[in-house]
């Protein structure tokens, strides 16, 4: 006799606390992953390869394209 909580002694009552405050951490950090997780961010496009899809588009025309394509690239030779 005199063990108290019924046999377990002291050791037993100090890892049932250990476990419960073990169990809130890990709610509390998958609860903030959760919401502090933010959507992946799609990319936008680099301006030459927006300017090559019009141009696969045909929203522009070739000289367009050529003229655009060296102001995007910084080409002031050809001018």
């Amino acid at each position: 006799m005199g063990w108290g909580y019924a046999g377990m002694g002291w050791g037993m009552g100090l890892v049932m606390l250990l476990a419960v405050v073990g169990f809130w951490l890990v709610v509390v950090l998958v609860v903030r992953a959760l919401f502090s997780a933010r959507p992946p961010q799609r990319r936008p496009l680099d301006a030459l390869a927006t300017l090559e899809h019009r141009y696969a588009r045909g929203e522009i025309d070739r000289d367009e394209f050529i003229r655009m394509r060296r102001d995007l690239l910084g080409d002031q030779s050809a001018k």
